[in-house]
């Protein structure tokens, strides 16, 4: 049915939420001071998926918008710092699945984080080799829509499927023309999925 399957990364392949609000509070604490407000895992859930411009608007709404993503960018340098000591894991299922479906399609990645981000999941979820390319916000400086279609026109995929956890993967995957697999074990909620799974492992029972 499908000639590609691509993912999204926070909220449908881990959660990482609880160890990057560590990194994001050091560099809060580190640039505004310890009386700023600091984050924790249930915001960040609910950023995780925006731009990085997004989620410094929601993080820093008294600060300019060059602040906010500059603000937003060294959290995101901690982020990182965090998860290489302490790699979040997959989704319970993940690993199987991933394994499972490459052999039927090529598999990649699409998501709204920063450069390296993408990478750091799959090396240290050992999936590295299971996926065929993957873009990033941060590889390309352009929205998830438009990363998608990158991905479909440099595969030549004619019939791709996106999987993904909130409504903006939803929007920015039937932007790319595309359908989407609603995560409902993820972040959010998705109004216009053409399927739903309630576990990563039902994706082999549907694709």
């Amino acid at each position: 049915m499908y000639d590609g399957i691509i993912f999204d990364v926070d909220g449908t392949l881990w959660d990482s939420t609880e160890i990057c609000a560590r990194g994001f509070n050091r560099a809060i604490e580190r640039l505004l001071g310890k009386d700023y407000s600091k984050t924790d895992a249930d915001q960040l859930k609910k950023l995780f998926g925006k731009t990085t411009a997004g989620i410094g608007a929601g993080l820093f709404p008294d600060r300019t918008p060059q602040e906010q993503v500059d603000f937003t960018l060294e959290c995101i340098r901690e982020e990182m710092v965090c998860l290489k000591e302490e790699p979040a894991k997959p989704y319970p299922g993940i690993p199987e699945v991933v394994r499972e479906l490459s052999k039927r399609y090529p598999l990649f990645i699409v998501s709204n984080c920063e450069q390296g981000y993408i990478e750091l999941f799959m090396e240290s979820s050992g999936l590295t080799s299971y996926f065929t390319d993957h873009l990033s916000l941060g590889d390309t400086g352009h929205v998830k829509k438009d990363n998608i279609a990158e991905i479909i026109r440099r595969n030549h995929l004619k019939n791709a499927v996106y999987i993904g956890d909130v409504q903006g993967d939803a929007d920015s995957a039937h932007g790319a023309g595309i359908p989407i697999v609603y995560a409902a074990y993820g972040f959010g909620k998705i109004e216009d999925a053409e399927h739903i799974i309630h576990s990563p492992l039902e994706l082999t029972e549907i694709l």
